[in-house]
């Protein structure tokens, strides 16, 4: 409510009392509905249909997306979402894939996508046999809004119909899947010398993704690990750690003979970063500022490839949204006082 009425004036459209009367008996939902047993999220599925139908309204989809996973805060045992991610500031929580404008941070879609799968030519995420997704690669060396939440595993094989895993394309709410079944819900229709970026981390990148994607005319930056299938081997890092013989800001780059506009290139910091990028400028931008031992603290330019730099510029559209639910409090709400 905050903006939509002004400070101090809910009181003339409703008394409190009355406010949190109805707040405590707020029911969406038909829990006798054979649906409720069965769908983890049935008691907010509607709210959350209706904000993804508010999120998109008078808003065009952007150049550039990125998409992450996310997590609500929520230590609470009855909540049949509860997970533990290791990797968040919140570990317990609710997870949501999100899918977020990459300069805004503007949240397109909010989906609490706990239905029936469609299998449609875009939706399915089709895996590639091994033999034809492994690309091969021609080596080069410089020295230098939408909001989906996890119901878990069960959820969706449930929502299969029990099909055997032998039987299935892929698993409807695995990394490549869930990028695939949100940028389908926000990219328009197919044109002719139109193009969308999308930008992704380690867990969701996969050659075969990026193949696909560039199949939709949409490109894709991304981290990625060394032992997904069709990486090229020759370029995996297995140091985790920069050896003094390495200089800082090496690059090892490979470019795939059969798809010239995939490159994928290791990048020495302080640890290698090795990224995956279709459509990426292969030049160097400016030189980004690091501090090196052994110069007395000074900080060094450093050559950094453009894909790097373009990944860390793009990929916050979904950082920013961790970052504000690290606050228990609101800050539109917050009284500011003034230094005398």
């Amino acid at each position: 409510m905050v903006g939509a009425v002004p400070r101090g004036t809910f009181n003339d459209y409703m008394p409190r009392h009355r406010f949190e009367h109805i707040m405590a008996s707020l029911h969406f939902t038909n829990n006798a509905d054979v649906q409720a047993a069965s769908y983890r999220a049935w008691k907010v599925r509607y709210v959350m249909n209706t904000l993804q139908e508010t999120f998109p309204r008078g808003y065009a989809t952007p150049p550039v997306i990125s998409f992450d996973e996310g997590i609500i805060p929520s230590r609470n045992r009855n909540n049949p979402t509860r997970q533990y991610l290791k990797g968040k500031p919140h570990k317990w929580g609710t997870k949501l894939f999100l899918t977020c404008w990459a300069d805004t941070a503007y949240c397109m879609r909010y989906v609490k996508d706990v239905g029936p799968c469609e299998p449609t030519s875009f939706f399915c995420f089709i895996k590639h046999v091994v033999s034809n997704a492994r690309l091969h690669f021609v080596w080069m060396y410089y020295t230098t809004s939408r909001l989906e939440v996890y119901c878990g595993k069960d959820q969706h094989v449930e929502e299969l119909g029990y099909v055997p895993e032998s039987q299935r394309s892929a698993d409807p709410n695995s990394g490549p899947s869930a990028v695939i079944r949100n940028l389908e819900a926000v990219l328009p229709a197919t044109q002719d010398g139109v193009y969308h970026l999308v930008v992704t981390d380690r867990f969701y990148t996969l050659v075969q993704l990026a193949l696909q994607l560039l199949h939709r005319n949409v490109y894709s930056i991304g981290t990625i690990m060394g032992d997904k299938v069709g990486y090229p081997q020759e370029i995996v890092e297995k140091n985790h750690n920069r050896p003094k013989s390495v200089q800082h800001g090496t690059v090892r780059m490979a470019v795939a003979r059969n798809c010239a506009a995939m490159t994928g290139l290791v990048w020495w910091d302080r640890k290698p970063v090795q990224v995956l990028g279709t459509g990426s400028r292969r030049k160097w931008r400016r030189a980004v500022m690091r501090r090196i031992r052994g110069n007395g603290g000074r900080r060094h330019a450093i050559p950094c490839p453009s894909m790097v730099r373009d990944y860390h510029r793009w990929m916050g559209g979904v950082d920013i949204h961790d970052q504000l639910r690290l606050h228990r409090y609101s800050l539109q709400l917050q009284t500011w006082c003034k230094k005398y």
